[in-house]
C-alpha cells in the first residue's frame, strides 16, 4: 500500500499526504483540546474547545503546507522542479528534480520556508490581537496565538545549522560560495550530525525528566535529521562522480538481445541459463527494440505455462523502460531510473538503435571503483 495518498495540485505542484498524518493530527487534536486550550481558557464549554483544538490542527497543517509552497515556487524561479510536497510523521518535504543551479539560488530556496512561517507567525498574532480587541470569545484569540507561537517556533527550528533542515542548507550555501557544492555538503552534514546528536541527547535527559513524549519526540528528530543528511551528503558525493561520466562509459556494449516471439521456456534454457545474464533487450523480426525481459517477468509465469507463453507478451515496453544516449551523464541516468523506479536502461543511438545496456550495478560499480581511488 502506498503510505501517502495525493490531495491534488496547488501551483501546478502535486501534493501529498502521508498517513502518518493521520495519527499526528489525531494527538494534536487532542492536545489542544483536553490540554493547551483548557488551560489558555478555563472557562470554555468543552465542545468549543473540541471545534478550536480542530480548525488550530487544520490551520498548523496548512502552515506546514505553505512553508513547504514557499521553497517550491522560489526554486522555481532558479529552474529548480518541485516534484511533489508531501506531509509526514515530521512536518513537511519538498522532493525536487534537479540541486539548485547556485550558491545564492541554495541560500534563497532554502531560506523561503522560514520567512514564510515568520510571516505566518505575525499575521496569526495580528489576527489574535484583532479578534481581542473586538472581544471574541477567549478560544479565538488564544487559538491564533498558539498558531503564532508554533509557526515562530517552527521557523527556529529550521533555521538551526543542521543539515538537511533550512539551517543547515543556508549554511552549506555558504560554504559553497567558499568551496564548491561536495565540499560544502560534506562540511554541512558533519555539522549537521552534531547537531542531530545534541537534539538526541536533550531527548533523552527531558524523557528521564517525566517528559517522555517530547524527549522521545526529540530523540527521533535527531536521529532523522542525522540519518537524511547522512544519505543527501552520500547522493552529492555520489552525483558530482556520476555527473562526470557518461552512459557510453558505463554500459555493456552490444548486449544479448532476445526476439519477442521466442517463448519463455526457451528464453530461460537459451539465454538465462546460457549467458548467466539476468535481463535482455526484446526486439521484433524485423530487429526493431520492444522492450525489456528480465528475471522479474519470468518469475510470474508458472512453469506449465512457460512453453506457451512468449516473451513479447511479458515483456515491459519500451515506453515503460528509461532511454538515453551514450552522451547522457550518469547523474542523469540514475535520476531516470530512479523516476521510472526501474534497475535497468536501454541505450540508442541517434537512429534509434539500440547498442547497449545500462544496469544499476553498472553504476554501483563505478562509484566504488572512486571510491577505491578516492581511499588511496
Amino acid at each position: 500500500m502506498n503510505p501517502s495518498f495525493r490531495l491534488g495540485r496547488l501551483a501546478g505542484i502535486p501534493i501529498a499526504v502521508n498517513w502518518s498524518v493521520v495519527i499526528i493530527a489525531a494527538l494534536l487534536c487532542w492536545t489542544l483540546a483536553g490540554v493547551v486550550l483548557p488551560e489558555l481558557s478555563p472557562d470554555s464549554p468543552t465542545a468549543g474547545y473540541w471545534v478550536a483544538g480542530v480548525l488550530a490542527s487544520g490551520a498548523f497543517f496548512a502552515s506546514l503546507l505553505l512553508h513547504e509552497l514557499s521553497h517550491a515556487l522560489v526554486a522555481r524561479r532558479y529552474g529548480v522542479t518541485a516534484e511533489s510536497i508531501t506531509l509526514w510523521l515530521l512536518g513537511g518535504v519538498s522532493q525536487f528534480g534537479e540541486e539548485a543551479p547556485t550558491a545564492e539560488a541554495e541560500f534563497r530556496i532554502s531560506l523561503a520556508g522560514p520567512l514564510a512561517s515568520i510571516g505566518l507567525a505575525a499575521g496569526f498574532g495580528l489576527l489574535g490581537a484583532f479578534a481581542s480587541a473586538v472581544s471574541l470569545p477567549d478560544l479565538v484569540p488564544d487559538s491564533l496565538v498558539w498558531l503564532s507561537f508554533i509557526n515562530l517556533l517552527l521557523a527556529m527550528f529550521n533555521l538551526l545549522p543542521a543539515y538537511p533542515l533550512d539551517g543547515g542548507r543556508v549554511f552549506r550555501s555558504y560554504m559553497w560560495m567558499r568551496t564548491d557544492r561536495v565540499k560544502a555538503t560534506e562540511i554541512a552534514a558533519r555539522l549537521g550530525s552534531v547537531m542531530a546528536w545534541m537534539l538526541i541527547g536533550i531527548g533523552v535527559i527531558v524523557a528521564f525528566g517525566g517528559f517522555i513524549v517530547s524527549g522521545v519526540w526529540l530523540m527521533l528528530l535527531g536521529w532523522f535529521i542525522d540519518a537524511m543528511g547522512r544519505a543527501e551528503a552520500t547522493t552529492v558525493v555520489q552525483m558530482d562522480v556520476l555527473g562526470s561520466t557518461t552512459v557510453g562509459e558505463l554500459m555493456t556494449a552490444k548486449p544479448v538481445t532476445v526476439e519477442s516471439e521466442c517463448t519463455v521456456g526457451e528464453l530461460i534454457h537459451e539465454y538465462v541459463l546460457g549467458t548467466h545474464h539476468s535481463a535482455f533487450p526484446v526486439i521484433d523480426d524485423e530487429g526493431e527494440l520492444v522492450g525489456l525481459v528480465g528475471l522479474e517477468q519470468i518469475r510470474e509465469v508458472s512453469s506449465a505455462k512457460r512453453d506457451e507463453t512468449t516473451v513479447g507478451d511479458i515483456a515491459i515496453r519500451a515506453g515503460e523502460v528509461p532511454l538515453m544516449t551514450r552522451d547522457t551523464t550518469g547523474s542523469e541516468a540514475l535520476k531516470w531510473m530512479t523516476r521510472f523506479g526501474a534497475r535497468r536502461a536501454l541505450v540508442l543511438d541517434d537512429q534509434q538503435h539500440l547498442v547497449g545496456i545500462l544496469s544499476a550495478t553498472d553504476i554501483a560499480q563505478r562509484l566504488d571503483e572512486q571510491s577505491l581511488l578516492s581511499d588511496s
